[in-house]
């Protein structure tokens, strides 16, 4: 997939990497961190709803493995879970932003890399209100995290 071609995830490295060793005492890392982003990025633009699907999309089709960089194993829906808990809220938005500013920086040269990321980035429906199905219904995103959103947006346009 070309997509990913130009993308280079090494910035974000101590971010993917936080809690996990390359040697020494512990499990060994089985999966590269950054082939795990690149399948969370390609489930926004395959518009995969669950992990569940993803997971069983890399299983089954070769193309999608290859374009995330794995070789043959896939990992399971544990494995990504265990992923968002260990780079949390925080380690995502730092992610997100930089995806954001890095598809702004391809615009001029590689158009159409960039739409395809700036669509892998924003697809997940930041910047609408989610509602909960709970007895008491109410925005689970607050005004003030959808302000300080849409302020974010408008500092990248001007740039």
């Amino acid at each position: 997939m070309l997509l990913f071609e130009c993308l280079d995830l090494r910035p974000l490295h101590s971010i993917l990497w936080k809690g996990l060793h390359l040697e020494g005492a512990g499990r060994p890392v089985e999966f590269d961190p950054e082939c795990d982003l690149r399948a969370l990025l390609l489930r926004q633009l395959e518009q995969i709803p669950y992990v569940k699907d993803l997971v069983k999309r890399l299983r089954r089709n070769k193309e999608m493995r290859s374009a995330c960089g794995y070789d043959g194993k896939v990992p399971t829906e544990a494995h990504f879970s265990q992923m968002k808990k260990r780079i949390g809220v925080e380690g995502f938005r730092a992610i997100e932003e930089w995806l954001r500013h890095e598809a702004l920086r391809l615009r001029q040269s590689q158009p159409l890399s960039a739409a395809g990321l700036i669509q892998a980035v924003c697809v997940d429906g930041t910047d609408l209100p989610a509602w909960t199905s709970r007895a008491r219904a109410r925005p689970i995103a607050s005004v003030k995290e959808r302000l300080r959103f849409e302020s974010h947006i408008r500092n990248i346009n001007k740039t």
